[in-house]
Parts: structure tokens; sequence; C-alpha cells
């Protein structure tokens, strides 16, 4: 018989020491001492200390003898540029790291303020944000960070504070106003349905309030944009709005356009700015304007800022085809001004069927003409706003033409006339365009223009990094001023990165 050890049975037992965070523990932390004279947030916190000046805020502030004190405009705009630098734009966030986020302690000298607070001195003292940023802009330019031999033009699709199914306008408002009035309907019918199961036990208390929270919210959402679309017709008939632009009710400086991939549409504005050579921002705005507009504005603007900062260089402006106006294009070529503009290939192009089939237009006093390979010639004639010339061509009196097949190849068999159309400034301006087309499409100028390209992690840093996909602010003027807090944190950055080689250089 075997005798069994039943010490050495026993399963062995480590032990450890208690460990818990139940236990409170008072830190001692110098909130200064984790920064040091090279870090992003020092260069912050100096550059504020360095070039806001107070005696641009006290005009804004009335409490010198009575009155609440208010937060030091240096740590407000600390507080709000760090947020936008680390990606925490919203004023809930700042309010919320300015407690928890030792970066936020530092740069605002341990603020302690509300959002509410926070969103009402972005809108009070844009104007001041906008001189910041150009105060920067003119430091950057001393210390010869900004390349102005090479500024690009180019915009970005930013979401609006608004959806596109508050859109109305034209036939879509009485038919928008007959949904929401029926959705009304139904949920009233749905209130009195609830009530009935609630009474007869099919609900119970839970599922019946719930149910009564859910249709209360939807029966003040659908009287809400009843309410907003009867305003608006009121408006519409008093000829204060036009009914036949779309509009939209939440937020009606935005529009529907396309959006970055060109296969979907957005409720936003467009975004533009002008960027240097390094990457520095020299210009932006929002708007909902086409690109084509925009050139012009984004050239003028600049040649103003060489004048004040007096930069004698000679700039090459570049943007994408979205840009294209040959009529800004031909203006800026004739002051001097060197422009590299794409062009659309149907605008100019040889092979366009306006040029394939057709010779160039002819003047004859005050008239021009046509002729097709076929022999025929036709007059032309103003076309809406005599801004383009267009060229009809009967249909019956080409059927015998040996070009016919050809000609009308992507034209509808019930379309009875050919229009073939000019615009006025091509057709007075012929020679200039050709020099024109010659000069950006020559080697040199191709790669010229194609150094645009390397523009777009600009916008990349803006809206992966920054997480500007989206503004929270409605209206032409506010959405502005985010974009001057944008700007001005993008640009800070390089400033900061300056500073920092500099030091470690």
């Amino acid at each position: 018989m075997l005798c069994v050890n039943k010490k050495s049975e026993r399963t062995a037992m480590a032990r450890y020491e208690r460990h818990s965070i139940e236990q409170g523990e008072f830190l001692s932390i110098n909130i200064e001492d984790q920064f040091d004279n090279n870090s992003r947030e020092y260069h912050i916190k100096n550059f504020i200390d360095r070039h806001v000046e107070m005696k641009m805020f006290e005009e804004h502030y009335k409490n010198d003898e009575t009155g609440r004190k208010g937060k030091h405009p240096k740590d407000m705009i600390s507080a709000i540029l760090y947020g936008y630098i680390t990606g925490n734009r919203a004023s809930r966030n700042i309010e919320e790291y300015l407690q928890t986020h030792i970066g936020f302690m530092y740069v605002a000298n341990r603020l302690r303020v509300d959002h509410s607070v926070i969103c009402d001195f972005k809108n009070r003292f844009n104007p001041i944000i906008e001189e910041l940023f150009a105060r920067l802009l003119f430091i950057l330019n001393n210390l010869g960070e900004v390349d102005w031999d090479i500024v690009v033009g180019d915009g970005t699709k930013i979401k609006a504070n608004a959806g596109k199914g508050r859109n109305v306008g034209g036939e879509i408002t009485e038919k928008k106003l007959n949904i929401y009035r029926k959705m009304s309907k139904k949920i009233i019918e749905r209130d009195l349905e609830v009530e009935e199961n609630h009474n007869k036990g099919i609900l119970n208390d839970k599922k019946y309030h719930d149910e009564k929270k859910r249709i209360s919210r939807q029966k003040k959402l659908y009287d809400r944009m009843v309410d907003k679309i009867e305003d608006y017709q009121e408006h519409v008939d008093n000829n204060e709005i036009d009914g036949k632009v779309q509009h939209n009710l939440t937020d009606p400086d935005s529009k529907v356009m396309p959006g970055s991939d060109k296969r979907t549409f957005i409720q936003g504005y467009n975004a533009k700015f002008a960027i240097c050579n390094n990457d520095i921002i020299l210009d932006y705005t929002s708007d909902t304007e086409s690109e084509k507009n925009s050139g012009d504005k984004i050239i003028k603007s600049i040649e103003e800022k060489k004048k004040e900062l007096k930069v004698e260089q000679k700039t090459k402006y570049l943007m994408d085809s979205g840009f294209e106006d040959m009529r800004t294009i031909l203006r800026n070529e004739k002051d001097g001004i060197d422009v590299y503009i794409d062009v659309k290939e149907r605008s100019f192009s040889k092979d366009a069927q306006k040029r394939k089939f057709f010779s160039e237009p002819e003047k004859r006093g005050d008239e021009y003409y046509i002729s097709c390979v076929g022999g025929r010639t036709i007059k032309g004639s103003p076309y809406k706003d005599s801004e383009m010339v267009s060229f009809s061509f009967i249909r019956k009196g080409c059927e015998g033409c040996f070009n016919y097949g050809e000609c009308y190849k992507k034209i509808k068999k019930t379309t009875r006339l050919k229009n073939v159309n000019f615009d006025l400034i091509e057709l007075e301006n012929r020679d200039e365009i050709n020099k024109y087309l010659k000069k950006l499409r020559s080697d040199e100028g191709q790669k010229i223009y194609h150094k645009r390209i390397g523009k777009e992690h600009v916008f990349a840093n803006i809206k992966t990094q920054k997480g500007y996909y989206q503004t929270a602010y409605r209206g032409y003027k506010k959405v502005n001023m985010e974009l001057s807090w944008i700007a001005l944190a993008h640009n800070l950055m390089k400033y900061v990165n300056y500073k920092s080689s500099f030091a470690t250089g």
C-alpha cells in the first residue's frame, strides 16, 4: 500500500501586493515644467503673449469700475487655437479639456470657461483674429518662410450644418408642405392609437411613455417644418425671396453642390484657399459660388497683400479647370500677371464638334458667319444675354451632306436644329487665346502647372487631422469666421515648426 503525501497535493498559490485605484492620491505637478522651451505648446503660448495686443480688446469691455471680470483674451485665443490645432474645435470639448488636458491647461494658464463664452468670444472678436492672421503672415514673410514664386488657388467642399431634405423652391415647395402636413396628421392618428392600446392593456406603462415621447418629438419637428415653409412662402409672396431659386430652410446661405468624389451631392460651402509654394495659407474665403467666379478675387487679394508687404517678386498663379474663365485669364495676362489656369479640353479643343466640322467664325461688319464642311454658311445670332453667339443649322437642310451621319452622331433624331455656340470673348480675342493656350500647353507651362498637384495635402491636413469635414455654424459670416481660425491655426503650426527647427539647428 502506497502512502500519499497530502502536503504535496496542495496547489501552490502565488501572493501579490494589494492593487486598487479606489484610494485617492494627491499629485503635485508644476504644469510649466512639463513643457520645455522648444515644445509646440511653448511656441504657441509665446506667440500669443508677444503678438496679441490687449488694447484691441479694451473697447469691447465696460467693466473697469463695475461688473464681472472678463476672461483674459490671450488665454481665450490660446485655448481656441490649441483646440483647432489638435482637432478639438468644438466649444464643449475645449471647455472639458481645459480641466483635464495638460496641454490646454498650459497654453491657457489654467483657464476655466463655459462653452457659451467661447462661442460668444469667437463671434465677437473675429476681426481681431483676421488681423492676427495678417500679422502672422507678415512675420512669416519677414522670416523668409513665404515663397511668393508660386501661389495655388484651390477649393474643398465643407458640409453645412443643414440637410438636403430642408431645401425648398419652385414646385417642390408645395409638395414638401403637403408631405409634412400629412406626416403631422399621421402622427396625431398614431398618438390616438397608442392611447387606445394603453387603455386596453396592450401597451405597458414603459412602452407607452417611450412611444409618447417619440411622438411628441416627431410632432414638434413636423409642425416646425410646416411653420418654416409657410413663412418662406410668405416671403416669396412679398417678393423678398426668389421662389424659383433653391432655398434651405435651416441654412439659407448653403447650397447643394457636388461632393469631393464628384458622384454625390452635399449641402454645404466651398472653402477656397490661396496657398504659397511652401504650404502657407495666404488667403481664404467660403461661399457657394462656382470656382469660375473666384479666380480673379484670389489673384487681386494676393496682389494687394504683396503691395502691403512690399513684395516685388512676380508670382505664378496656378489653378485647375474649375477656375476657368477666359475673361479673367486674358485680363490678368494683359496686366502682366502670370496665370496658369487650366482649360477644359472641350472649351477650345480642335476635336470638339464646333471646330471639327466647322470653320472658324468670320466677322462681317457687326455680324458673324460660320461655314460647315458641307458648304453651308449660317449667320450667328446673340444668345440670351449676348455673351454668346449661336449658329443654328436646320436638320433638313443637312440631310444630303456627305458628313451628315458623323455630324449628327450624338444628336437625338427628334432634334430639328443643330446649334453651334461660341463665347463672344472667344470670337473677339482668338489670337490672345491661342497665345495663352500655347503658353499653358508648352513643356515649360505644363512643368509649372503640375506644381499645383502637391498642395492637396494642405486640405488633407485640414480635413483629416483637424477634422474639418463639416462646419457647426450657419451663414457666410459665421462659416468664414471659423475658416479664419482654421487658417490661423494652420499657419501658426508653420511658425512653430520654424521656431523648433531654428532652436534645434
